[in-house]
């Protein structure tokens, strides 16, 4: 039985900015990023994000393109700038899907591109692929379900319900 917590296990966690103007876009990262065990920080645009950078580091920056204020290959310039000893991986996310807009995304410093509406499980292998040694690595024991059953091993539905990802649980 999988949960949600058996997911998380030996996860590396990250602290992600997230650079996104859009309420619904934001909400949606929001869910899936902290659902994944994710710390997220919002910037409502690019300038905001560049403040932000001059306060904290991240581990990882989800820029969108269009923002008001400052989008995001300005911001991604500006950040690039002031860089000096860590580069921080900047993904960007975009509805223009063209080929033109992601080699622009590159020539502007960006690490890599996810277009819109994006795809749960492509977002989380692009955060696996730029995690890194500054993030958090989390080792839990083993969950009691998760262990092979004895013969004298008692299954507790009523737990493995409880610590069950419940949109999952009502789905089946």
């Amino acid at each position: 039985l999988v949960t949600s917590h058996s997911i998380r296990e030996d996860q590396v966690l990250l602290n992600v900015l997230l650079v996104e103007d859009h309420a619904i876009n934001q909400r949606l990262a929001i869910t899936l990023l902290e659902r994944w065990g994710h710390h997220v920080e919002i910037a409502a645009n690019g300038q905001i994000a560049v403040d932000m950078l001059a306060q904290q580091q991240f581990d990882v920056i989800l820029m969108d393109m269009m923002m008001p204020v400052m989008d995001g290959i300005e911001a991604t310039r500006r950040i690039r700038l002031l860089e000096t000893s860590r580069r921080t991986p900047i993904i960007a996310m975009t509805a223009n899907a063209m080929e033109s807009d992601r080699d622009r995304c590159i020539a502007a410093g960006m690490d890599d591109y996810i277009s819109k509406p994006i795809k749960a499980q492509e977002l989380r292998q692009l955060l696996q692929r730029y995690s890194s040694a500054h993030s958090i690595v989390v080792h839990t024991r083993p969950s009691p379900l998760m262990t092979p059953a004895g013969p004298e091993a008692h299954f507790d539905y009523t737990a493995a319900l409880e610590k069950s990802d419940r949109e999952v649980v009502e789905i089946i």
